[in-house]
């Protein structure tokens, strides 16, 4: 197997565990609250998919207590998508009044492409590796 259909096989696999799915979706996220998980799907993406940079957008879902500012420039850094990029963000209601206890978690990146295009091209990818080996 040569090194590009490799690349292209572990993005769909991710994509298929941590993305969203056609039809309940019509935008291809790719969300997980790992720094280099995030870092490394991207990765995959940009390297053996052919994507446009305007179309990838980013949203952040952080704790109550979080900085906002500061997690969207952190995000920035890891994706390289401006911070003019990211969607309007609204801390999770439900962590009101809980202090976050991991001083190091930065809430969920998700990283969203808006094209189903390459939904089109990646959700096959993982479901035919699945039937493949069930």
């Amino acid at each position: 197997m040569e090194k590009e259909e490799f690349g292209r096989i572990i993005c769909g696999i991710l994509y298929l565990c941590e993305g969203s799915k056609y039809p309940s979706s019509q935008v291809m996220t790719f969300g997980n609250s790992d720094p280099e998980m995030i870092k490394f799907f991207l990765f995959l993406l940009r390297k053996y998919f052919c994507i446009c940079e305007e179309k990838l957008h980013c949203r952040i879902m952080p704790r109550w207590d979080q900085d906002i500012n500061k997690l969207q420039s952190f995000w920035s850094k890891i994706t390289g998508i401006p911070v003019s990029s990211f969607y309007r963000t609204k801390p999770d209601l439900c962590t009101r009044g809980k202090k976050t206890l991991k001083e190091d978690y930065k809430g969920v990146c998700a990283i969203q492409y808006c094209d189903t295009s390459l939904q089109f091209e990646l959700q096959p990818i993982g479901e035919t590796i699945i039937r493949e080996h069930i």
